[in-house]
């Protein structure tokens, strides 16, 4: 009798012991944190990844007390990782109509407004609406959020590049009509190049409901929804307390 209730209570602390693993493994897992340069928003100074995004990414991770290193990579790669890989945070990336279904959305981390550059010195070039772009060439990135949303809406003379600074260098010499950027990124990128006065470029089109002006923050499909909620919960806090707001003013003012 005595070994049949010590095998019992050994076969529970067994069964126990493979609850908690197993819990371990569905919301504990080590997530992996992908994001680009993109400047004011996340880039890197001295090796070490910074920005408004960044901050407030920072304080989310604080808020739920999770450890994470942020990797920034060339963009094709990070969204590459963050739709293939699981328990994968993907930041700064804009919420278009057509990713919305390919990530688990966590909620907006930053303000933005998205425009068409051209050059000021391009008097040819007179926009109205996004149906009169498509009379120009537009430089954008692979999988970038312009890119997906210009195709989405019939563009064709698109040309698909590897960097946003690739895309001004051609549009400084010619190559392409129109850069469609954040505007902040764009200003912070023709700075980084050595031209000091914003008044090269024109804003010729504000894209108007693209990504609601927003940053976002997200996760890949393939991450349990616990961590994803309490990611979301963690966002609002931050939102709530005044945390987000005190990151904004230190980074955007």
């Amino acid at each position: 009798m005595f070994f049949r209730q010590k095998k019992a209570v050994i076969v529970k602390m067994q069964l126990l012991l493979v609850l908690v693993f197993l819990s371990a493994n569905a919301y504990g897992q080590k997530i992996t944190i992908v994001t680009e340069e993109n400047p004011p928003y996340n880039y890197k100074v001295d090796g070490e990844v910074v920005g408004v995004s960044v901050a407030v990414v920072e304080a989310v991770l604080k808020e739920v007390d999770v450890s994470a290193t942020i990797n920034s990579y060339p963009w094709p790669r990070a969204y590459k990782m963050a739709l293939e890989n699981e328990n994968t945070l993907i930041f700064s990336i804009s919420r278009i109509p057509t990713r919305e279904n390919s990530f688990k959305w966590i909620g907006e981390i930053a303000p933005s407004e998205f425009y068409l550059f051209s050059l000021r010195s391009r008097k040819d070039i007179e926009i109205s609406n996004l149906e009169d772009a498509k009379k120009y060439s537009i430089g954008t990135v692979k999988n970038e959020a312009s890119e997906q949303f210009l195709t989405t809406n019939g563009f064709s003379n698109i040309q698909s590049n590897v960097s946003y600074k690739s895309n001004l260098k051609k549009l400084l010499i010619g190559r392409i009509d129109l850069w469609p950027m954040a505007e902040l990124v764009a200003y912070e990128i023709l700075k980084s190049e050595g031209h000091g006065s914003r008044d090269i470029l024109k804003k010729a089109y504000k894209m108007e409901g693209f990504s609601a002006g927003n940053m976002f923050m997200a996760f890949s499909q393939n991450t349990p929804d616990k961590l994803v909620e309490e990611f979301r919960e963690a966002l609002k806090t931050i939102k709530t307390n005044g945390i987000y707001q005190k990151i904004l003013d230190r980074h955007l003012q």
